[in-house]
């Protein structure tokens, strides 16, 4: 496979390359973007795979999901956990607790199994920086897939600015609103934005999906100061959202369960942050780099089932709260002209508390049962890294990186006295490297190798979770570990821009829970069955990813953003290629931009075109098979900006034409019906 994909990308690269005889053009490819190798360079000459979604892109959105934005990204997937108002990501097949999400480049961490929701408000983002593959040397142990930096707005071009935008969506009758009041003068910048979002029930070609409704709404708050070439930074970010849960009908039934159900009345997170940067510090220190936050994340969590056969039900109530700070000092150094090296340090605790209550009803009970458990645990990583990025010639770039880590997890207090496990403490040296060559002007050709590294989590290790049942932990976890290879080219011309991307990844200590017995579980219970979380296996990973597009005209622009993949899974027992993941998907269309007279400025675009992906099987432990049908849907979206200055922007999209009822193959809900978003924002100043 490995030989297929590296002649598959010559003979596609030589082909490609004999008909780039343009010049170079600025595009998305020629961007300058900062998360790739926490320097800014340009996406055509990064080492890492590298896509953006840039400012002018998030401008146009219509989405009120920030995971939906980047659906169309190569290598992407979302999952919804059947919660429609806390969507995920998963990149190249790799689960969503795989991936570190960033703020402006700080970390939002979460310890409760599924991964980081996306609940940042679209309209507050202004650009999308997305790293495919490992970034664990420079993000550390929650990039071991991938890293998605969100870069907020922050303040404008004027003393007084405004923008107020609305949405709707005819699917779930959902709106959305969004105010911002900011600015900037004499070397000050402000932001203070408030979102609101409401989404009523999933309407599907085969009817309302229940419990699909979710709410949320936030408020976040910038002030920064520049002076000389120092700039000081400081956000504050207050988000609250609830959402339902679906069930489907062979978990909620499944035996000997007659009833189950879920619920998430509480996602809360509140977050602080400080940043500070010394450009030009010294004749060989040319960056000073400075951040720190606390987030406070609250969750509660509902589960119901019954079992009627037994005469027996059970509520559980559970509530969390997360506490994160974290630390990061970074030094950008140029000892000579071909070298440029980055140090940094890296401090990181977690702290979790969690409540839950128990209440065991069953007719051989004179009374209800009730438990009540409390326990709390903690986490710090510390690290250290370095890059070095050396220009061997004008032409070639190779770019080597280390990271040592630190990590110690302590169970601190619990109600439980059979959950007692001791202390535990990891250190790990991971590496990457990666060379950049210049073939001509604007093509670019790069190979890369990237470790990653996760730690396990807190729920994992040391107090467990609830789902179905309860989740026993296991101190005795290992890390898991990957290795990653890339061979990639890209091509910005004044017609043609290409990115294209062969990968492939050897994972091991892949952790999931199984059904255990009472005698290796320490915190399950005689009543009710329960499992436990083991290092249970390995994945090995290939693919290509590729985003194309060619200007037929200087308006008319054909384009194709598909990712091919296979993923096999190895398991304690058996292994298995049907991983869940379709062997293909992607999206590929035809945009059309134009200007207009009238209406002071303007200008208007079209985009046409079908998404979908190929059938999908994922194969269990146990022999069960889950299939998922090959799909696609045709897609029309437009957008008009008019106005004195283009102030007003009108983004309509119209998705499922042909009302098909389909799901994605990472996704537990029914995809939407026939449907129209629009999204109005006007901007004065």
């Amino acid at each position: 496979m490995t030989r297929f994909l590296t002649t598959g990308c010559y003979i596609f690269l030589t082909t490609l390359t004999q008909a780039a005889f343009a010049t170079e053009e600025k595009t998305w490819l020629n961007e300058i973007a900062v998360t790739a190798t926490r320097t800014e360079r340009a996406v055509l000459y990064s080492p890492s795979s590298l896509s953006l979604i840039s400012e002018e892109e998030m401008a146009w959105q219509v989405n009120e999901s920030l995971a939906e934005v980047l659906r169309n990204v190569p290598g992407i997937s979302i999952t919804d956990a059947g919660q429609a108002g806390m969507k995920r990501i998963r990149i190249r097949g790799e689960d969503s607790y795989r991936i570190a999400i960033l703020i402006d480049g700080q970390e939002i961490t979460d310890h409760r199994g599924e991964g980081v929701p996306l609940t940042l408000d679209p309209a507050l983002v202004e650009r999308v920086e997305v790293i495919k593959g490992s970034g664990s040397v420079l993000y550390g142990p929650k990039a071991l897939g991938g890293v998605i930096n969100f870069i907020t707005r922050k303040g404008g071009s004027e003393p007084l600015q405004l923008t107020m935008a609305t949405g709707w969506d005819s699917a779930t009758q959902g709106e959305q609103l969004f105010g911002s009041i900011y600015g900037s003068s004499n070397g000050f910048d402000y932001r203070l934005s408030l979102t609101k979002d409401q989404q009523g029930k999933r309407r599907t070609p085969k009817g309302d999906v229940d419990n699909t409704q979710s709410e949320s709404d936030s408020a976040a708050l910038y002030v920064g100061h520049r002076w000389g070439n120092h700039n000081l930074g400081l956000s504050y970010d207050d988000h609250n959202a609830y959402s339902q849960v679906f069930v489907e009908d062979n978990v909620r039934f499944y035996f000997p369960f007659t009833e189950f159900a879920m619920n998430i009345p509480q996602r809360d997170r509140r977050k602080v942050g400080l940043f500070y940067d010394w450009t030009d510090a010294g004749d060989r220190l040319k960056k000073v780099h400075v951040d720190a936050y606390r987030q406070v994340s609250d969750r509660k969590f509902d589960t119901y089932w019954e079992q009627a056969a037994f005469g027996m039900e059970k509520e559980t109530f559970s509530e969390s709260r997360l506490i994160t700070q974290g630390a990061l000092l970074q030094l950008d150094w140029q000892p000579s002209e071909d070298h440029y090296l980055i140090t940094g340090i890296q401090f990181t605790q977690d702290e979790v508390k969690q409540d839950r209550t128990e209440t065991l009803f069953a007719t051989f009970l004179p009374t209800p049962q009730l438990t009540e458990i409390f326990d709390k645990a903690q986490l710090e990583t510390r690290a250290l890294f370095v890059q070095d990025e050396w220009h061997i010639t004008d032409r070639l770039t190779l770019t080597t990186g280390a990271r040592q880590y630190w990590v110690e997890s302590e169970l601190q207090e619990s109600t439980r006295p059979s959950l007692a496990t001791p202390d535990k403490s990891d250190n790990e040296l991971i590496v990457s490297l990666a060379a950049t060559y210049e073939i001509s002007n604007g093509s670019v050709l790069r190979a890369a190798y990237n470790e990653g590294y996760i730690y396990p989590s807190l729920l994992q290790l040391s107090i467990g979770g609830v789902a179905r049942n309860f989740v026993n932990p296991d101190p005795t976890l290992q890390p898991e570990k990957s290795k990653n290879y890339e061979l990639g080219w890209r091509y910005a011309g004044n017609s043609l821009l290409v990115d294209i991307t062969a990968f492939y990844s050897r994972s091991k200590n892949y952790i999931d829970h199984v059904p255990c017995t009472q005698a290796r579980c320490i915190g399950g219970t005689r009543r009710s069955p329960s499992e436990i979380y083991i290092n249970i296996g390995k994945a090995q990973t290939k693919g290509i990813e590729a985003y194309i597009e060619y200007s037929l005209s200087g308006s008319l622009t054909p384009y194709t953003a598909l990712t091919l993949i296979r993923r096999e899974n190895e398991y304690r027992s058996f292994s298995t290629t049907d991983s869940g993941l379709p062997s293909i998907y992607g999206i590929a269309g035809i945009k059309y931009d134009g200007d207009f007279s009238g209406w002071d400025t303007g200008n208007y675009w079209l985009d046409a075109f079908a998404r979908g992906e190929s059938h999908a099987d994922e194969l269990e432990e146990d022999g069960t098979v889950h299939s998922n049908a090959g799909w696609m849907t045709l897609n029309l979206s437009a957008g008009l900006s008019f106005g004195e200055d283009s102030r007003y922007l009108l983004s309509l999209e119209m998705s499922n034409l042909l009302d098909n009822s389909y799901s994605n193959a990472t996704e537990n809900l029914l995809a939407p019906e026939r449907a129209l978003q629009a999204r109005f924002t006007a901007n004065f100043q």
